[in-house]
């Protein structure tokens, strides 16, 4: 059955892998949250996946977040996932995250946007299925290529109240056509000569299909060497001339990864899915 879990193992670090974790994202992440890594059912395939949760009692809103990549590269190991997701867990929320069908050692093919984002999908169930999760009041995140995944399932569910992508893909067509090394890899897993493959992939292409109850909270970095900004502008204006609810946050010198900039996105971020799914 979709979002079925058929395996759950906590995640236990070395202590100084431990202290590694507190000093890179909070010592919140490892007193106040428990990490799993799991596999669960997804099309009939073994998909592996996170889930955090806070450690305190009660019902809690659902993020889906959403990785970047496609097989291994950009996959999220125990150790970051420890820290990321822990850190929302600690924030108060059911935290649950794909590898995508086809990655470390799951079942299935990624097809980078096509039948995989079932994987994002089916852990609607999945968080329907936790005790602790409140799955009526459920977001979603994405980075890079997740920011793809994320507006693909957000056209096809009305299940989610708010959103947040950052250095996400608007046209993958463009990003094809314009950086050799992402159509070589992109190979890999999607034809690059398929166009009308690539446009029905991109949120650019499908933006009347985004939903009208979302808040949007959509992030660049301004020297984004991966991922140019200038389309996610360009998606940005499309969304507000459609009279969404949008944030745009562009920032000054931040690359793919805002790697100078972590601690304020967290902020902002944080503040996004409080106002969205706790402050109702």
């Amino acid at each position: 059955m979709n979002g079925n879990i058929i395996e759950k193992e906590e995640i236990r670090l070395e202590e100084r892998q431990l202290k590694m974790v507190a000093g890179g994202w909070s010592a919140d992440a490892i007193e106040k949250a428990d990490v799993h890594k799991i596999v669960y059912e997804s099309d009939g395939w073994k998909v592996r996946g996170y889930l955090a949760t806070p450690k305190y009692e009660g019902r809690h809103p659902v993020v889906i977040w959403n990785r970047g990549g496609a097989g291994e590269r950009g996959s999220i190991d125990e150790f970051t996932a420890r820290g990321a997701f822990g850190l929302m867990a600690s924030w108060g929320y059911v935290v649950v995250a794909s590898m995508y069908r086809g990655s470390i050692e799951g079942e299935g093919r990624d097809e980078f946007g096509g039948a995989d984002v079932n994987d994002v999908l089916n852990l609607i169930p999945l968080a329907e299925s936790l005790p602790q999760a409140d799955a009526e009041r459920m977001g979603m995140e994405g980075w890079s290529r997740g920011g793809l995944q994320t507006f693909r399932a957000l056209a096809r569910s009305d299940r989610f109240r708010c959103a947040v992508v950052s250095g996400g893909v608007a046209d993958l067509e463009d990003r094809v056509a314009s950086v050799d090394k992402l159509r070589d890899y992109i190979a890999d897993y999607l034809d690059p000569n398929d166009a009308p493959a690539l446009r029905k992939r991109s949120p650019l292409r499908f933006v009347d299909r985004f939903p009208e109850d979302v808040a949007y909270l959509v992030v660049h970095g301004a020297h984004d060497e991966i991922v140019a900004p200038r389309k996610s502008l360009e998606l940005a204006t499309k969304m507000l001339e459609r009279g969404l609810s949008l944030r745009y946050v562009l920032f000054d010198g931040g690359d793919h990864f805002l790697k100078k900039h972590r601690k304020e996105f967290d902020s902002i971020r944080k503040r996004w899915f409080d106002k969205h799914l706790k402050n109702v």
